[in-house]
């Protein structure tokens, strides 16, 4: 990217954090992911696009500290987003957003469904410490009938990602996923499968079939990485097919 490419980013970029001081909270959340957007773009043409974000991040960061007691939780979970896409190391601000999130009422369904987004962004930052992790345990049982296939695998994975254990849990976002398996894509269901093999989670074998034959049907969606998690996780689970899934994998995809 040209030297008048990255100022054209950076200048968007710095009007759009000087926006956020005198936004109203919907606006600032909104603007977050404009910014991540304008920065993202910009991501695959150049090498510096992480310095370009952590010097925007530095307005955005204050803007949002000011702003985030008036956000709902699914504004909170914009900002949060943003913040694990762009690497910020605001440590004590995402952790204030994911316990604020975490406190929200998300009897509302549409919010319930922010609540994968908001564990992999606290995994992503490094911030799902003990007291997030209990907390994040605690909202997925009460909303586990509103989580659709994307949400049941992201709070697995996040709870898998820093080895935190809750057998209890994980057993629960199985049976709940098994419930909706056909719902699953191969992404999710490969993350889910990841997790519940990294955590040792006690499933129940019939399920392991299911998620197996599952697999099997989406055999042609899965990409490389993601055929190789699945058969590995099946593997671990003892799901004596896992090497035929292996077998009768397309080229294509490995």
């Amino acid at each position: 990217m040209t030297s008048q490419g990255r100022g054209a980013i950076l200048r968007q970029g710095r009007y759009r954090v000087n926006q956020l001081h005198d936004a109203v909270p919907s606006d600032a959340s909104r603007q977050t992911r404009c910014l991540t957007g304008a920065l993202r773009k910009g991501r695959a043409k150049t090498q510096d696009w992480k310095g370009l974000s952590r010097v925007l991040l530095c307005g955005e960061v204050q803007s949002v500290d000011l702003r985030h007691h008036e956000m709902t939780a699914w504004q909170l979970q914009r900002c949060l987003w943003t913040f694990a896409c762009l690497h910020s190391r605001a440590a004590p601000l995402v952790f204030t957003l994911g316990s604020q999130y975490l406190e929200s009422d998300l009897s509302n369904g549409k919010q319930a469904l922010s609540l994968g987004n908001v564990a992999w962004c606290l995994a992503k930052t490094h911030m799902l410490n003990r007291e997030l992790s209990d907390a994040l345990a605690k909202s997925a049982n009460t909303h586990l009938q509103d989580l659709n296939d994307r949400c049941l695998s992201g709070v697995a994975w996040a709870f898998a990602s820093v080895r935190h254990q809750d057998g209890c849990l994980l057993v629960a976002i199985a049976r709940a996923s098994h419930a909706i398996l056909t719902q699953f894509s191969s992404h999710n269901l490969a993350n889910l499968l990841w997790a519940i093999a990294v955590l040792m989670t006690p499933v129940e074998q019939p399920a392991v079939n299911s998620f197996a034959d599952e697999a099997a049907l989406k055999m042609s969606n899965f990409k490389t990485a993601e055929l190789a998690t699945t058969v590995w996780a099946l593997a671990i689970l003892q799901w004596q097919g896992a090497s035929r899934i292996a077998a009768e994998a397309p080229a294509s995809n490995l």
